[in-house]
C-alpha cells in the first residue's frame, strides 16, 4: 500500500478540517474519513483492505496520505509509531494542536456526543469528567505523544502546525504543508477558511435522558437503537440538545487538575515548537495562575 504522509492528530485539535483541506489539492489522494484504524491495531490487515478501498488506484505521481487519530492516541501511540516505522520509515507526518484548554473542553463534548458508541458516560460535571475520563487530559499532553514518534523519525520527517495559525492564515498555513509533502505549494484552496467538526455540532444528554437510560426497561430499549439513530431522533424530543457556543464553565478545582496534569509537558512541547506560551493564552493564564489556586484536595 503506498503511503507517502500520515496526519495522527493531535485529536480535538482541528484534524477533520486539515484533513480535508490537504485531499483538496490535485496532486493529493487521501480519504476524508481520518479515523481509519490499522496502524494501532495488534492485528491490522483485516483492516488493509478498507485502507485500501478507501484510496483507490493511485497513479505514480500522487502523494498518498490518510488521517488516523488513534495513531496519537495515549492507549496506541506506541504499537502505531513503531509499526508505521517498520513499513513506511519514509513517510512524513503532520501534527496540529490547539490551546490544551480549548482542547479538553472540545474532548468533554466529544465525550457527551459520542460516548453512547464507546459505552462511556461522561459527567455533567467537567471536574468530575476530569477526575473519571483520564483520556481528556492524556491526550491534552502533546509532548508525549510526539515523543512516541520522535523515538522513530526524524524532526526533518514531522511537520507541526497550531490550529490557531491555520485559522489566522490558512493559505500560509496550507503552502507550508504542500512544501513539505513536495506538492506545489502555490496551489490555492477554494474555502480554506472552512471549519468542520466544530464543537456547537455536538449534543449531549439531558439529566431526562440519564434517568431513562438507568431505569431497567428503558435503557433496555434505548440499548437496542443503534447510536447513529439516536442523535436523529432523541434530539427532537428533547432528549439530547447542542451545546451552546462559548467555553464551559471551569472549577478551581477543574482547572488545577487540568494544569497539574498537562502544565509541565505543555510547555515542553511549546519549546520543542520554538512557540511562546503566549499563542495559547488559556493555557498560559492557567500556567501563570496554577501556584495560586486553592488546595481543594
Amino acid at each position: 500500500m503506498k503511503l507517502d504522509f500520515l496526519v495522527p492528530g493531535f485529536s480535538k485539535c482541528g484534524t477533520t478540517t486539515l484533513c480535508e483541506l490537504l485531499a483538496s489539492h490535485p496532486q493529493i489522494r487521501m480519504p476524508l474519513a481520518k479515523d481509519y484504524r490499522y496502524f494501532d491495531l495488534d492485528d491490522p490487515e483485516p483492516r488493509r483492505q478498507i485502507v485500501e478501498r478507501a484510496l483507490g488506484a493511485c497513479p505514480e505521481d500522487t502523494t498518498v496520505g490518510i488521517g488516523s487519530i488513534w495513531c496519537a492516541d495515549a492507549n496506541y501511540e506506541q504499537v502505531a509509531s513503531k509499526r508505521l516505522r517498520g513499513d513506511y520509515p519514509e513517510v512524513r507526518l503532520i501534527f496540529i494542536a490547539r490551546d490544551p484548554i480549548d482542547r479538553i473542553e472540545s474532548s468533554y463534548r466529544e465525550f457527551h456526543h459520542s460516548g453512547v458508541k464507546w459505552g462511556v458516560t461522561c459527567p455533567f460535571e467537567l471536574e468530575r469528567a476530569l477526575e473519571h475520563l483520564p483520556a481528556i487530559t492524556a491526550d491534552s499532553m502533546y509532548g508525549k505523544r510526539l515523543d512516541a514518534y520522535r523515538r522513530h523519525f526524524p524532526d526533518e520527517q514531522i511537520l507541526i502546525l497550531f490550529l490557531e495559525d491555520l485559522q489566522a492564515d490558512s493559505h500560509r498555513e496550507m503552502a507550508r504543508c504542500f512544501d513539505f509533502l513536495g506538492v506545489g505549494p502555490a496551489f490555492r484552496i477554494k474555502r480554506a477558511t472552512r471549519k468542520l467538526n466544530v464543537g456547537t455540532g455536538k449534543y449531549y444528554d439531558t439529566g431526562r435522558l440519564r434517568s431513562l437510560q438507568a431505569d431497567v426497561e428503558a435503557g433496555a430499549i434505548l440499548d437496542r437503537i443503534p447510536p447513529r439513530v439516536q442523535n436523529q431522533l432523541l434530539p427532537g424530543l428533547g432528549l439530547r440538545k447542542r451545546f451552546g457556543p462559548g467555553p464551559l464553565h471551569w472549577s478551581d478545582r477543574a482547572y488545577q487538575m487540568a494544569m497539574e496534569r498537562i502544565g509541565d509537558d505543555v510547555a515542553r512541547f511549546l519549546k520543542i515548537c520554538g512557540r511562546p506560551r503566549s499563542i495559547w493564552p488559556r493555557f498560559a493564564t492557567g500556567a501563570s495562575h496554577l501556584r495560586t489556586f486553592p488546595n481543594q484536595s
